[in-house]
């Protein structure tokens, strides 16, 4: 199948779009007469998402571009997930390269869009496999605690608290039922407590049995107890049993190791009591 590509070519001091063509371009893509600016916009608005639209601005703003090519850059890759007006979503990757028009002196870019979206869902797949834990689908240890590292970095001075559970009994259910009926607990469990938490908390499967999540902004001890409390209920009534240890603490001023720490010898009090 031959790719699909496109082209743009500006005149970025002028703020102008000089060419535009290829057979990525739907149908009513509009020929434009616009400034370049607003060019950028409107494929912003159209073809990206709140958050890509905001980047997509921002690179390719005049003042940015000009910023590169003073800066000696003369060429930028990047990838971009766009959505068609039909629907259709795809992975771009954008070339660009920039020169001097000798006779007005004026910055010029020249950009290739290609779609790259069967290599760029192979290359996301291949990075999930190696993120995730294969039975549960959850981030694995090594993932699990690199992004909670990053977190609590980026988030300096928030609180937060780290939380550690762990499947009771399974060595007895693999004795007694079989090591699939213990892969049915480990899945059961997982899920329960993967649900339990937002979609911004962090949970991974650490062990064989032990599972972690990372909370941002736990303020409210009271709140977090319940919280907890809730899960214990859930996994109760699946007939899945945890023991949980949790340490609270504030990013930044607590390490992650402190917290995991304090988290595991409260996990280990709880089994012996």
């Amino acid at each position: 199948q031959r790719q699909q590509n496109s082209f743009f070519e500006t005149d970025v001091t002028a703020n102008t779009v000089e060419k535009l063509g290829g057979d990525m371009l739907p149908a009513d893509f509009p020929q434009f007469g616009l400034r370049r600016d607003e060019f950028v916009n409107y494929i912003a608005d159209k073809f990206l998402d709140e958050k890509s639209s905001g980047e997509f601005r921002l690179f390719f703003s005049r003042e940015h571009l000009i910023t590169l090519y003073t800066d000696g850059i003369r060429e930028r890759q990047n990838d971009w997930n766009i959505t068609f007006p039909d629907g259709r979503r795809v992975w771009v990757c954008s070339k660009l390269q920039m020169i001097q028009d000798p006779y007005t002196q004026n910055i010029k870019s020249y950009t290739v869009v290609n779609d790259i979206t069967e290599e760029k869902n192979a290359a996301l797949s291949a990075q999930k496999q190696a993120q995730t834990d294969g039975m549960t689908g959850l981030y694995n240890k090594t993932t699990t605690e690199s992004m909670i590292k990053q977190r609590m970095e980026a988030k300096r001075g928030f609180p937060c608290a780290v939380l550690i559970a762990d499947l009771d009994g399974l060595k007895s259910i693999n004795d007694s039922l079989g090591h699939k009926s213990g892969d049915t607990a480990i899945k059961l469990f997982a899920d329960t407590f993967a649900s339990h938490f937002r979609t911004t908390d962090i949970v991974g499967r650490i062990g064989g049995d032990e599972f972690m999540a990372f909370l941002d902004g736990a303020r409210d001890e009271t709140k977090l107890s319940s919280h907890i409390r809730a899960l214990v209920e859930k996994l109760a009534e699946l007939r899945v049993y945890g023991s949980i240890g949790i340490a609270a603490g504030t990013c930044g001023l607590d390490s992650f190791d402190d917290l995991y720490k304090k988290a595991d010898i409260a996990l280990y009090h709880v089994k012996r009591n």
